[in-house]
């Protein structure tokens, strides 16, 4: 179910059509699992030992691990300008 955090990353995107956080993440509330869902399968991920991949060019098949790049070295926080961060496909 969507949390505080994801209402809080999603804000700059959103804040024109909610009048506060605490409306959309109320609003967001909706979005969840039935209590009684069954599932055939749950898979948990452990992305702690996930590697970033950063693209080397404009094709999504041309990346590399971020530590290959000298001057992006991978931290717990890290500043990218937005026309870096995408998921263009086009290629």
């Amino acid at each position: 179910m969507p949390d505080a955090v994801t209402v809080e990353y999603l804000w700059p995107f959103i804040q024109n059509d909610y009048p506060s956080k605490e409306t959309a993440l109320k609003a967001f509330s909706q979005w969840r699992s039935d209590d009684d869902a069954a599932y055939d399968q749950v898979l948990d991920f452990d992305l702690s030992e996930l590697t970033p991949l950063v693209t080397d060019g404009y094709k999504p098949d041309n990346v590399k691990p971020i530590s290959e790049w000298p001057a992006l070295r991978w931290t717990r926080s890290i500043s990218v300008p937005a026309p870096t961060v995408g998921w263009r496909t086009c290629g």
